[in-house]
């Protein structure tokens, strides 16, 4: 079986865009009744947790600058 290809995204990774997908994942899961979908769920609770710690893509390149100094870098 080959693996799936990954599509790129037109959005960034945010944890705005990864709740979304776990209340609708959420909602596909109490409907079917079954528990083929919740692997995928506990995934996006775990990437949920860990985008929220880590912050947007934005703020973990601000960090970048201030823990690194923007000393070295010419805008």
């Amino acid at each position: 079986m080959r693996p799936a290809a990954r599509l790129p995204s037109p959005e960034p990774v945010t944890p705005e865009r990864i709740e979304q997908a776990l209340v609708r994942l959420a909602s596909i899961v109490v409907q079917d009744g079954t528990e083929v979908y919740l692997p995928i769920l506990e995934r996006l609770e775990a990437e949920l947790i860990e985008a929220r710690r880590i912050g947007t893509p934005r703020q973990r390149a601000e960090r970048v600058l201030k823990d690194y100094g923007a000393g070295w870098i010419r805008a």
